[in-house]
């Protein structure tokens, strides 16, 4: 359905209101309590280091019974060999797949088996591994890191190789399908030039990659993963000494060359240069170019403030100018020598110069907007920078990475949490002349993207099929003994022991839950509406209501300060519901609570933004791509509910239908559904609950609220909800041609369900056995980057999904496999190991919710939806832990029953046709 779009700095542009008005937001709030205004962030931690140069940082944090084991190595794609783009990036998944000697298990197994979480990412310039587990598994992890890093090439077959080999082809084809990454790696290809380190695609080349043998990938190991490179980071719930005696248990004694001095990367000098590329799908863009300075230098701070102003303005003018038909900023290039690119895309190549002049008016205007009110935009971009740091470090999975790259600053400079002391020095930093000096005309290029349809680049053939068939549907090598081992949640953690609920006077609900140990705040208010509840005529008009409701002039002086701490609003719309999202610092939560009511309870529509964002709308929907994916979902919805189901009949409207919204339409939809009565309001983080409760009241239940055009309703909606009887559609296997796109995607839908009933628990735990089962498709097949079991739905019925991208040549292959998955599993030998790894990872995903505040805001947003007890997640974790296997089999029997699945194809026409073929499925419906 149509994408969620946040909602920033528009409003910094409308008009000046007068004192009387300005006041009338925050007259009745004078007398309000104030949280303190001190930002305090109580975190440090210890770094040690080894005699073979290797180094562990630990940073404590109770917050939630956890641990997260970090490992970083200085080494990423600008370290690829001539010939080999894309080595390192295969080596980061090759040590996944490495068996030690004496273990029957690859490192990725047993990393599954002790882990809530594992991932790894390759970068420019470093490669990071990432886990989270229980607090207990940390000795364990820590072992397994150390056994990554000292197994050898020895522990890598030869077959494992060639797996993994095509498993990156994979990912470099579904990626290749966005026309944005095509665009992304051709314009860093022209801006660094050949032979620069940055000028190959981060992924790789298909075709120097299909040449890359075992030997070259060993040689690339043994050359930069050496203990004198390695950084283990490690954050969580777990005893400082015991991390000191297991760091020199598993790291005291590690020996080893100190492996290559990293290579200077400078920036190439850009000189005014235009730049112009033919691409083989997308829209036309235009797009400047600045070189920044290397991070952690002097003028980085500065400048980053500078581009986040500069997105703010063209985000600004997407909504003025019809000219432009999307935006983008993002940072090219790597840390040691980064660009700064903003874009403009438009919908034909005439338009390039309107959109090139559109690009240096958003620059004046930044420089004009901090010279005429520079301490009033500083602060604001300032306030914004620390929440971004913070959000980076507080949630517990990625605070490795962070504070990874925190290490590698000078001495003196950053540093967690030094990074914040740094931004607190920018108001001796004048942005300005840093800005002058960094971003003039004569040191810019100009990029120019215009589409030809030429195809994509060179593709090599298929370098890997899988071995004879065996029998086994899950992946073996484990044993019980592995899983075992109680999981309890600990007295403290139970999200029903801190949560605190109220209603207000005007029946609105409010959830409140202090949490985390970083300074932050997260809120969101639902709405019990959706875009179900769209008249037909109509379709999706909670999605556009959402996304066109503007703050209340009238609240002019709230929205100013909501802007000053930082804050930030999203928007997302689902089926039933929809919530409005915002984030800031624990130090301003009354300044957010007041801008979230500014934007919802008091919120109005002016018919200049409105019509700018329908056109946006009308661009998003119309879209070649996007309209393929968004015609594939409306067909594949109403197979699986049914065409008279109101999730079977939703769909995104079209340009007609979107020609007859009016203001009228949206205040009429705003004003029958925005209500007290019909909404609750979830908060989380470090936050004072008397504090919050009295400003949620002073702003959401007031009277002056009754004296707007859109005004909050105290009473609940009186038009009743559409509701109708599943009616499974006939079509069970659907085909949809994507002439464009270079993999295939494969859907598979369950039997619909209640989304949450007495059997949740066991439906968890499948879609974990599942997603163990269906990755064959990329393990044992090697024919896709990855496929995937999940839960999609909203408040009404829901269903098991299961799907990805796969190689087109090889789809037949993989729904072959898919569905024989599917069907042998519930009888599986294998089951009860499965079944045992699947609710161990359950367990600890239910007992992750603590760790930081947008996870704790997501679980009663849960509860809020469902209208659950305030215990529901605790009780849901001891119903995990009570299932047995045939729970669970008797679940897959009865909702993944081969006659009920829902099957969809979309890609090229003959691969598509031929994938069903190969599948024996001859009722095939093709649709538009």
């Amino acid at each position: 359905m149509l994408r969620a779009t946040p909602v920033r700095a528009r409003c910094w542009r409308r008009a000046a209101t007068t004192l009387a008005l300005a006041l009338i937001g925050c007259a009745s709030a004078r007398e309000l309590p104030r949280p303190s205004r001190a930002l305090e962030v109580t975190a440090g931690g210890e770094l040690w280091r080894f005699p073979s140069g290797a180094r562990l940082y630990f940073v404590p944090d109770s917050s939630a019974p956890l641990v997260q084991v970090d490992a970083r190595y200085p080494v990423g794609s600008a370290d690829d060999p001539p010939g080999a783009a894309g080595m390192a990036h295969l080596v980061e998944h090759l040590l996944g797949v490495i068996t030690p000697a004496g273990d029957e298990r690859a490192l990725k197994r047993r990393f599954a088996a002790r882990s809530l979480y594992h991932n790894a990412h390759t970068s420019r310039d470093e490669t990071h591994f990432l886990t989270t587990a229980l607090a207990g598994e940390f000795a364990e992890l820590l072992a397994l890191e150390v056994t990554r890093l000292t197994a050898g090439c020895d522990a890598l077959s030869e077959e494992a190789f060639l797996r993994e080999r095509e498993v990156v082809r994979n990912e470099l084809r579904q990626r290749g399908d966005d026309p944005g990454a095509e665009l992304h790696a051709r314009l860093d290809a022209a801006i660094y030039p050949k032979g620069h380190p940055y000028h190959a695609a981060i992924g790789g080349d298909d075709v120097q990659l299909a040449s890359v043998t075992r030997e070259d990938a060993c040689a690339f190991i043994r050359r930069h993963y050496t203990p004198a490179r390695a950084l283990f980071v490690v954050a969580g719930d777990v005893d400082p000494a015991l991390v000191q005696e297991e760091a020199a248990r598993r790291l005291a004694k590690l020996t080893g060359e100190p492996g290559p001095a990293r290579a200077e990367v400078t920036a190439p000098a850009l000189g005014g240069r235009t730049v112009e590329l033919a691409l083989a799908s997308g829209h036309p863009s235009a797009s400047l170019v600045f070189p920044l300075p290397p991070r952690f230098t002097d003028d980085a701070l500065a400048v980053d403030l500078f581009t986040d102003l500069i997105e703010d303005l063209l985000d600004e003018l997407a909504l003025d100018e019809p000219v432009i038909r999307d935006v983008d900023v993002y940072v090219a290039g790597g840390k040691r020598a980064p660009m700064f690119v903003m874009q403009i895309e438009v919908e034909a190549p005439a338009q390039l110069a309107a959109a090139r002049a559109l690009l240096w008016r958003a620059v004046d205007g930044a420089f004009a907007s901090l010279a005429g009110e520079a301490t009033a935009r500083s602060e604001r971009l300032m306030m914004r920078k620390r929440v971004d740091v913070l959000r980076r470090v507080e949630p517990l999975a990625l605070r490795g990475g962070a504070l990874a790259d925190y290490l590698e600053a000078p001495p003196g400079y950053g540093g967690y949490p030094g990074e914040l002391a740094a931004l607190e020095a920018l108001a001796r930093v004048d942005v300005y002349d840093v800005a002058r000096r960094r971003f003039a005309r004569a040191q810019a290029a100009t990029v120019l993207a215009t589409p030809t349809q030429r195809g994509g680049p060179p593709r090599a053939a298929l370098g890997y099929r899988p071995p004879p068939h065996d029998d086994a549907v899950l992946e073996e090598g484990l044993s019980l003994a592995d899983v075992a081992g109680a999981l309890e949640l600990r007295r403290g953690h139970n999200m029903a022991d801190r949560t605190r609920e109220l209603r207000l006077a005007n029946g609105m609900r409010v959830l409140l839950m202090p949490s985390a140990a970083l300074p932050l705040v997260e809120l969101g208010l639902l709405f019990n509406v959706g875009d179900v509840d769209a008249p037909p005529e109509l379709p999706a008009l909670a999605s556009v209501v959402a996304r066109t409701i503007l703050p209340d002039v009238a609240g002019q002086r709230s929205l100013e300060d909501f802007y000053r701490a930082g804050g930030r609003l999203d928007v997302r719309v689902d089926a039933e519901t929809t919530e409005f999202r915002v984030h800031g610092l624990a130090a301003h939560q009354d300044h957010l609570i007041a801008g979230l009511a500014v934007f919802t309870a008091r919120g109005v529509f002016e018919d200049a933004q409105v019509a700018a964002i329908l056109r946006r709308i009308e661009r998003e929907v119309t879209e070649p791509r996007t309209a393929a994916a968004l015609a594939a979902r409306h067909a594949l919805n109403r197979a699986v509910f049914g065409a008279s189901h109101p999730y079977g009949l939703r769909h995104d409207p079209t340009p007609a239908q979107l020609a007859e919204v009016d203001l009228a339409t949206l205040r009429a939809f705003k004003r029958a559904h925005y209500r007290a009565a019909n909404a609750t309001l979830v908060m989380a983080g470090r936050f004072d609950p008397a504090i919050a409760e009295a400003h949620i009241r002073a702003h959401f239940e007031r009277p002056s609220l009754e004296t707007r055009l859109e005004r909050w309703h105290d009473e609940a909606p009186a038009l009743p909800r559409r509701r109708a009887a599943l009616d499974r559609g006939e079509a069970a296997h659907v085909a949809r041609v994507d002439g464009g796109a270079t993999q295939t995607t494969l859907r598979i839908v369950a039997r619909p369900h209640r989304a949450v009933d007495e059997r949740h628990a066991a439906r968890l735990v499948a879609v974990a056995l599942l997603n163990s089962a269906v990755g064959r498709v990329r393990s044992y097949l090697g024919a896709s980057y990855g496929v995937y079991a999940g839960l999609a739905g909203d408040v009404g019925p829901s269903a098991i999904t299961i799907g990805g991208e796969v190689d087109s040549a090889r789809a037949g292959e993989a729904l072959v496999e898919l569905r024989r998955v599917l069907e042998e599993l519930p009888r599986a030998d294998a089951l009860e190991l499965g079944f045992s790894v699947a609710r161990r990872a359950v367990l600890r995903d239910l007992l992750a919710g603590a760790s930081d505040s947008s996870q704790v805001a997501d679980q009663l947003g849960v509860i809020a939806r469902h209208g659950l007890p305030l215990d529901y997640h605790d009780r849901l974790a001891r119903e995990v832990a009570r299932l047995r296997v045939d729970d669970v089999r008797a679940l897959l029997r009865d909702e993944l029953d081969p006659r009920e699945l829902r099957i969809l194809l979309q890609g090229p026409r003959a691969a598509v046709a031929a994938a069903y073929r190969v599948a024996a499925i001859k009722d095939v419906a093709w649709v538009l």
